[in-house]
């Protein structure tokens, strides 16, 4: 009989010291409102599919006690693995490798907020948990015997999570009794690359363009664009694609007056995307326009710098009237233009204007 009690008395102790709160219902929903008012992204215990990589995403978890004591949850971690899998990665604010991170911050939510009763729990009575945005493992807060309790976690996708994967979610060391499931989350096909930040610096008589993205699934590069009238593009530089998400180029050879640019993204099934645009103003007015030889037999032979794309070339006699006017492109910073003169003035002074998108040159040159 001693030996039995005993035995019970054992049994009893260990389930004491080893007890737990049990994971229970779960739900997902957007970060686009508070503990209360923001939007469910599917029904409860049912898995949410995310196609924007960019954004805040909350779960909601139910945590029971069906115990005789108060069970604690505390230094309890969420975590996650790809469905299936059995390698769980605890969810922290330092991505690293991982797919998953705990947001920091919120527009909508505060970290350890109390939490009120929003799923359809276990029938017991309702304790306020909290809602974790940057708090790991989570804090003190023992749910009362026979009682439940709700976490709400805001967490957001990293650089490292794949399309088309299933994840599975849970909160480490609680119970998982049979009716109950882990939070799943389903990826789209294809998430695209978001851009974060994008920026001309003027330096060492070049433009710094600098860009950073918060995710990028299915990125292959980038591709730098400048234009002087925001219409017509020329790519100048592409850029491979590294994950780090932080990217530049310095354009050595900028053109004078406005140069408006812009970020193409490419990604490996061809599908594109663009930054908003910007401009620089560098050297306004300092268009470069040279004639050589000077003087001239039967071509004007211009040399244009500090500018790129579709300009119009007037030569006017000594008298003020025009004698030749035609649009022509410059390629290419520092392209040569070749006007025929031959049979079409006479000989004497003339003066050739070159007129682009806000900037003018001028300069004489001497017909033979």
């Amino acid at each position: 009989m001693k030996r039995i009690l005993l035995l019970l008395f054992m049994v009893v102790a260990y389930n004491s010291l080893f007890a737990s709160v049990s994971q229970g219902h779960w739900r997902w929903r957007k970060d686009d409102g508070s503990e209360i008012t923001a939007t469910w992204m599917a029904d409860q215990d049912q898995p949410a599919t995310i196609s924007d990589a960019s954004q805040n995403i909350r779960l909601r978890i139910e945590l029971y006690n069906d115990d005789v004591n108060s069970n604690d949850p505390d230094n309890e971690v969420l975590q996650y693995t790809i469905s299936g899998g059995s390698d769980w990665k605890t969810i922290t604010t330092d991505a690293g490798t991982n797919a998953f991170v705990l947001a920091s911050t919120s527009p909508n939510v505060t970290d350890l907020e109390p939490t009120t009763q929003q799923i359809t729990g276990a029938n017991f009575p309702f304790e306020s948990g909290k809602v974790i945005v940057s708090t790991s493992p989570l804090p003190s807060l023992p749910v009362s015997p026979y009682s439940e309790t709700e976490y709400e976690f805001c967490i957001k996708p990293t650089a490292n999570i794949a399309p088309s994967t299933t994840y599975e979610f849970r909160v480490q060391e609680t119970n998982h009794n049979a009716g109950y499931t882990n939070p799943v989350l389903t990826t789209a096909a294809t998430l695209p690359v978001t851009f974060t930040g994008f920026s001309l610096l003027e330096k060492n008589n070049g433009i710094q363009v600098s860009w950073t993205t918060g995710t990028e699934i299915n990125n292959d590069h980038f591709v730098v664009q400048r234009s002087t009238d925001a219409n017509t593009w020329k790519n100048v530089s592409t850029v491979t694609a590294n994950k780090t998400g932080s990217y530049s180029y310095f354009d050595a050879a900028p053109l004078s007056g406005k140069s408006y640019y812009r970020i193409m993204q490419f990604d490996r099934d061809g599908k594109s995307s663009a930054t908003s645009v910007k401009y620089v103003e560098l050297g306004k007015g300092k268009m470069i326009l040279t004639v050589t030889p000077n003087p001239v037999v039967d071509n004007i032979n211009l040399v244009v710098k500090n500018y790129e794309g579709n300009v119009v070339v007037t030569v006017r006699g000594s008298d003020g009237r025009t004698a030749i006017k035609q649009t022509v492109n410059i390629a290419a910073n520092g392209s040569a233009i070749s006007i025929p003169v031959r049979g079409k003035v006479t000989p004497g002074l003339y003066y050739v204007s070159v007129t682009g998108s806000g900037l003018k040159a001028t300069t004489s040159v001497l017909i033979k």
